[in-house]
């Protein structure tokens, strides 16, 4: 009868300190993945995604106040939904 270990994998901080560490070259990524029992690869694709949400996050955004959506243009939804709101409002009529 085999049994099988749940690998736990680090918690988002500690994935972050990791990424950081490895960003500043403080340690060999081999060495930082083998300590915390993530393989190369994994560090990478989490890496991929901690670069791609910060570059993101610092894009340049319009002045003025956002709305609630998200969109700086509030009449830019989907079009199923305004398809849906148009239906709802010739029920209401």
């Amino acid at each position: 009868m085999t049994t099988s270990t749940k690998i736990k994998l680090p918690s988002p901080t500690e994935r972050m300190e990791l990424i950081l560490l490895g960003m500043a070259r403080q340690e060999s990524v081999q060495i930082l993945c083998r300590q915390a029992g993530v393989s190369r690869e994994l560090f990478y694709r989490w890496m991929k995604k901690v670069r791609k949400a910060g570059l993101a996050a610092l894009e340049a955004q319009p002045p003025g106040p956002k709305s609630a959506w998200g969109s700086p243009n509030p009449g830019s939804c989907l079009p199923k939904t305004q398809d849906r709101i148009r239906r709802l409002e010739r029920l209401l009529a």
